[in-house]
């Protein structure tokens, strides 16, 4: 090497004192640059995760202080900063980020002891009434039961009163069978023409209407009839001098049409009474004269007692003991002159059904 040479790179050029300085600051400014931004690059990301959450309180942190500049490296030429590359007052922490006394918590905001259960919250003993008592089956819950409720009745009242009650309107259909009797008599004049009598087997029959104008007590009009099946009937036929002879006298039905009344000892059973008078009315035809037949008219009878039991709401079904009873009298249409009596009595039984 020759003297007065450097050990550099041949053909290398060495730089300028000039250019030396000026190569310097330009490190330099470009090291303070990276340093102020990588001081707002941190200060922006604090202030992200320190921004309030949703919930979370909206209260200001303080900002932490800017990292200073770190002091140049050792062994590199120390230069006087140059104006307007010096860091910038304004990176420093700004005093208005300290934490604010005002948010502090407030001690109002402490649990008050006035949240704590009041003892007026607890059951009240009148809350607890002993009429509800547990039906069977069903466990009795404490504290439901009222000390003025009773028990439910166990056969509720029916919404219509007159259910299973004689009240109201009145119809009745009765069928049944007796023996009928005829005791019958006749004059021609002041003759005396002979006398019959006898009975047989009757069918008997009822068709009443009517109304309640009592407790029970029933008044009304109904028809009663009974009749001989084949409408014969065989009779002890005694003439005026003494003979007798048996005959089978035609008898026309015989029946009473007239008021009654039917009385219902207790308007809720089935016993009752009953009685009636009214027009009566049977024939017969004359067995040795013209055959006429004679119309025999008069008043009628009847009484029975009877006893039924209820088959729906208004409807009762029984049965009844029956007497008819009628005196009457005709004349022969051909022969004003001869006059007839009769007696005619039927007693009997009879199945009935009855809307009360």
């Amino acid at each position: 090497m020759a003297p007065g040479t450097t050990g550099a790179i041949p053909g290398a050029r060495l730089p300028k004192k000039g250019n030396t300085k000026t190569m310097g600051r330009s490190i330099r400014s470009i090291h303070h640059a990276c340093l102020a931004a990588i001081a707002l690059f941190a200060t922006a990301t604090q202030a992200l995760a320190q921004a309030p959450q949703p919930g979370e309180s909206s209260v200001p942190q303080a900002l932490p202080p800017a990292p200073a500049p770190s002091a140049p490296a050792p062994g590199a030429p120390s230069a006087q900063p140059e104006l307007g590359y010096a860091p910038q007052p304004g990176y420093a922490p700004q005093p208005g980020y300290a934490p604010q006394p005002g948010y502090a918590p407030q001690p109002g905001y402490a649990p008050q002891p006035a949240y704590a259960p009041q003892p007026g919250y607890a059951p009240q003993p009148g809350y607890a009434q002993p009429g509800f008592a547990g039906q069977p089956g069903y466990p009795q819950q404490p504290g439901y039961a009222q000390p003025g409720y009773g028990a439910p009745d166990t056969a509720p009242a029916s919404a219509n009163p007159s259910v299973h009650k004689h009240d109201g309107f009145y119809m009745r259909l009765g069928l049944g069978f007796g023996s009928q009797g005829l005791d019958a008599s006749g004059k021609d004049g002041d003759v005396d023409m002979g006398s019959a009598n006898g009975s047989g087997f009757s069918l008997m029959s009822e068709f009443a209407l009517g109304g309640t104008v009592g407790s029970g007590f029933v008044i009304g009009g109904g028809v009663y009839t009974a009749t001989l099946p084949g409408g014969e009937m065989s009779v002890e036929a005694n003439s005026a001098d003494g003979s007798t002879a048996q005959a089978d006298l035609e008898v026309s039905p015989f029946g009473i049409v007239g008021p009654f009344v039917d009385w219902y000892v207790n308007p809720a059973n089935g016993l009752h009474l009953q009685a009636g008078v009214g027009f009566a009315t049977t024939s017969f035809v004359e067995p040795y004269d013209n055959e006429d037949s004679v119309d025999l008219t008069g008043p009628g009878f009847m009484a029975g007692v009877g006893y039924e039991t209820w088959i729906g709401e208004q409807w009762s079904m029984g049965g009844v003991a029956r007497i008819m009873y009628a005196s009457l009298d005709g004349e022969d249409p051909s022969d004003s002159d001869e006059v007839y009596e009769a007696n005619v009595l039927v007693p009997g039984v009879l199945f009935s059904v009855t809307y009360h």
